[in-house]
């Protein structure tokens, strides 16, 4: 009897394993780079806590792998820091356009804008966002001045 226990579970196991050996690897948005990249700058946030910088750089590592909303995790961190961060808002903004979020997008860029009016990415994706919304005098003004 516990020699077929033994056998059972043997065979079990080696099933397990035969299957683990063809399996795919689970998919990750992710290169090993900005893994590394990820894991250097959240180092640095345990060390500066208070620093706005680590996070919108661990933000942008996000999302340039098309991980928005862990973006925008960071980039509201950065602002909590720093409330008139104009890079954060308008990579927070950027990501939260790409999750078709328009409303809150465009929240954030006129954010930047009445931080910094001179803000030409913000100034033009609030035009895209006005044009989007089919409101094309306004998104033209905007983006000339």
């Amino acid at each position: 009897m516990k020699k077929d226990r033994f056998l059972a579970s043997l065979v079990i196991t080696s099933c397990l394993f035969s299957v683990s050996l063809f399996a795919q690897p689970a998919y990750s948005a992710y290169t090993l780079d900005q893994e590394s990249e990820i894991a250097l700058w959240s180092d640095y946030i345990k060390d500066y806590a208070n620093d706005a910088f680590g996070y919108v750089s661990r933000a942008n590592i996000h999302y340039a792998a098309g991980e928005y909303a862990n973006a925008i995790i960071d980039y509201d961190a950065a602002l909590n820091i720093d409330k008139n961060n104009t890079d954060a808002y308008v990579k927070r903004a950027n990501a939260k356009y790409q999750l078709n979020k328009l409303e809150e997008a465009l929240n954030d860029y006129v954010a930047a804008l009445e931080i910094n009016p001179s803000l030409p990415e913000a100034r033009f994706n609030v035009g895209r966002i006005l044009y989007d919304a089919q409101d094309y005098n306004r998104a033209v003004e905007q983006m000339r001045v």
